[in-house]
């Protein structure tokens, strides 16, 4: 067996094809699609990025490294094809194998192949428009994502969470992200103590802004059947107002780790 390390730039709609001796293992993951791209390995689908977090590469435009997917890295085994389906360029690191007359592929890859569509790294996304000219009153609060699971499914938020916006500034101090689980606030709730919730400025995409929040080390965990939220909230004190014939507007991006119990 022969190991060889790689870092290849692909076509994403291309299909790829490996050689009856080859395994790939993806280990980290990148795009410069700002939509939606799917991983498909051998027709089954794997997970999704997108380059507001997973771009190709870590510069002082995107600070985020491509995506690392850890224990939870994608095999490609001999003779098997994969596709990312999507537009633009394709980033993945990881490792090339070659195997030897008769040598099968490693049990821990073969493990990880056989889960990898039913627990895979991925992203969700919502937007929120608040429509032209209007105000957005002080105090008022706005959702920005929800999801009720199913009960085969789990999801954990261990990763990095972004927040673009449109017609409400950078400045700290106006908007606070507020967090429920089964509508149980999972937050700050009292002014009196600090700043409810998270401030948005912890999320915001900036030009040149050197630092992003991440539940890395601390793993927000959704069970089956249960529900998350995230809300934004006007703390500034004041009615925000868009600019004439603009809207306020957000993103709402985030990594998670995808459980299936039924796959």
């Amino acid at each position: 067996m022969k190991t060889y390390k790689i870092d290849w730039y692909l076509t994403a709609g291309k299909t790829y094809k490996l050689q009856d001796f080859q395994v790939l293992v993806i280990r980290k993951l990148g795009t410069n699609a700002s939509s939606e791209v799917k991983i498909n390995i051998d027709g089954k689908y794997c997970g999704s990025i997108i380059s507001k977090l997973a771009p190709l590469n870590k510069d002082t435009t995107n600070i985020l490294p491509p995506l690392d997917l850890k224990d939870l890295y994608l095999v490609v085994p001999p003779s098997r094809e994969y596709i990312f389906e999507g537009p633009g360029t394709v980033r993945i690191l990881g490792e090339l194998i070659e195997l030897d007359p008769g040598e099968t592929m490693p049990a821990d890859l073969i493990a990880r192949y056989n889960e990898q569509t039913n627990k895979y790294v991925t992203y969700v996304y919502s937007s929120v428009d608040l429509g032209t000219d209007t105000t957005w009153a002080a105090g008022s609060e706005i959702t920005l994502f929800e999801k009720k699971l199913e009960s085969h499914e789990k999801m954990i938020f261990n990763n990095v969470i972004r927040i673009d916006q449109e017609q409400i500034g950078t400045d700290p101090g106006k908007v606070a992200i507020k967090l429920y689980r089964d509508d149980n606030p999972w937050h700050n709730r009292y002014a009196d103590s600090g700043e409810k919730g998270i401030d948005l400025k912890a999320f915001l995409i900036e030009s040149g802004k050197l630092e992003y929040f991440t539940l890395e080390k601390e793993p927000l965990v959704l069970e089956p059947d249960h529900k998350l939220k995230f809300t934004a909230e006007n703390i500034s004190g004041s009615d925000i107002t868009p600019a004439s014939g603009t809207s306020i507007k957000f993103y709402f991006y985030a990594v998670i780790t995808y459980i299936n119990y039924i796959g």
